[in-house]
């Protein structure tokens, strides 16, 4: 269960349209891994998130009572920061998430690909439908 530092009323507000400013982080959370690691996320709203070029990204809805849905777990593929953002956003209103969270630490590709599938792992053994890249 991931663990979050900024106050959930607070953080409820901004997910549900308040703006935080462009590229402003609301929040950070960890989330644990099927293998008991915990990865800290900077938490952005879908349309608030920066550009990236190495990061892993989780796609979240989160309900006006604080409740998260995950979507999606991804990484970014370009070397591009712009066609990486595009990206996340295209997949992010498809799917209807309203916030991103961002787990941006230097990974070789493989790195990034492993912390995924840890992550997505588990969450599926929550319950969660499993939506990961490979």
């Amino acid at each position: 269960m991931p663990q979050t530092s900024a106050h959930s009323s607070e953080l409820r507000a901004r997910a549900v349209g308040e703006s935080a400013g462009p590229s402003a982080p609301i929040a950070t959370t960890s989330w644990r891994g099927a293998s008991g690691r915990f990865f800290s996320h900077t938490v952005y709203t879908l349309i608030g998130c920066p550009a990236f070029t190495s990061a892993n990204f989780i796609l979240v809805k989160r309900d006006q009572n604080g409740c998260r849905n995950v979507l999606r777990v991804d990484r970014t593929e370009s070397t591009t920061p712009s066609l990486n953002l595009a990206h996340i956003r295209r997949v992010g209103a498809c799917l209807g998430a309203n916030e991103v969270h961002i787990y941006a630490r230097q990974a070789s590709e493989s790195g990034r690909a492993s912390i995924a599938f840890d992550i997505a792992t588990a969450i599926e053994s929550l319950g969660a439908p499993r939506q990961v890249q490979h």
